[in-house]
């Protein structure tokens, strides 16, 4: 299968979720003296000056504090206005100011583990696979960040609940690249604080 000849890449922190589970806003929380969310805007920043071809990192949320904090550094800021429709809303919402791009890279904020080498694995294996999707997992078990060509665009904006690009991801298994973390720390997302003894 030829390999894809990106010019444009967005990836997109996808930081507008409610914590319920946390008991408070996670995404704010400070894990060794920063916010959760952070660490994710980090990483992506680390992967885009690593990766070869033109990336822009993106942030999507519903919280003022992190619009401000993220648009401050000169990341582009979209907001949620719909949170509560789950996840598939916050990757249409940051989707559909990249429709002109040839690739979406979606990562969620609260996944502190994640090192930009891996994203930029990710995104270099799904470059040469071919392949209209790519996705990190270990062993069996998805994660995130995932990637999706624009040849999916049309499908992840009709995607309803909190399910996300997953969902595509399994329907057409044939047509992804699972690149294998080494660490599967990496892909610990945080829905407990108990999560993250030893962090914070």
């Amino acid at each position: 299968m030829r390999q894809h000849e990106l010019t444009e890449l967005a990836l997109i922190l996808l930081a507008a979720g409610y914590s319920r589970r946390f008991g408070q806003n996670k995404l704010l929380y400070p894990v060794n003296g920063k916010p959760m969310y952070s660490y994710g805007l980090d990483t992506l920043k680390k992967a885009a000056g690593l990766l070869k071809v033109n990336c822009q990192v993106q942030v999507v949320t519903q919280y003022e504090q992190i619009l401000e904090a993220c648009i401050s550094q000169g990341f582009p800021v979209y907001m949620n206005p719909a949170p509560d429709l789950g996840i598939a809303s916050s990757m249409q919402v940051g989707l559909q100011h990249n429709l002109h791009k040839d690739a979406c890279l979606f990562m969620v904020a609260d996944q502190p583990g994640l090192t930009a080498g891996s994203v930029k694995e990710l995104v270099d294996g799904f470059l040469l696979s071919g392949k209209g999707m790519g996705v990190c997992c270990f062993q069996e078990k998805m994660g995130n960040p995932c990637i999706f060509g624009s040849r999916y665009y049309p499908q992840l904006l009709k995607l309803t609940g909190d399910k996300g690009g997953k969902v595509l991801i399994r329907q057409y298994p044939e047509d992804v690249f699972y690149y294998q973390i080494r660490d599967p720390q990496e892909l610990l997302d945080i829905d407990y604080s108990s999560e993250l003894s030893g962090r914070s």
